[in-house]
């Protein structure tokens, strides 16, 4: 089994991961790499709709990972969200 990569989208790699080998995407680089010059409500929905929600359709396992940088409290808000 081979890594799915995105196409169009190297700009946006910082990296891979292991067992299985996964390529690793920052989610802000994507938007930057998609970017249609437009506004960036516009841009976070396209890649939302043609890039995260297209991964779903990957059920081997070799689906890339996607990245969201963020600060420790906002990880935590999340954590507690998913608790729920």
């Amino acid at each position: 089994m081979s890594a799915i990569v995105i196409d169009g989208a190297d700009d946006a790699i910082i990296g891979y991961a292991d067992d299985p080998f996964r390529v690793v995407y920052d989610y802000e680089k994507l938007i930057d790499v998609f970017a249609n010059k437009g506004d960036r409500d516009s841009d976070v929905e396209w890649v939302e709709f043609n890039v995260i929600r297209g991964l779903a359709y990957i059920a081997d396992g070799s689906q890339p990972v996607i990245v969201y940088p963020a600060e420790r409290e906002e990880i935590d808000m999340r954590a507690d969200e998913l608790e729920d």
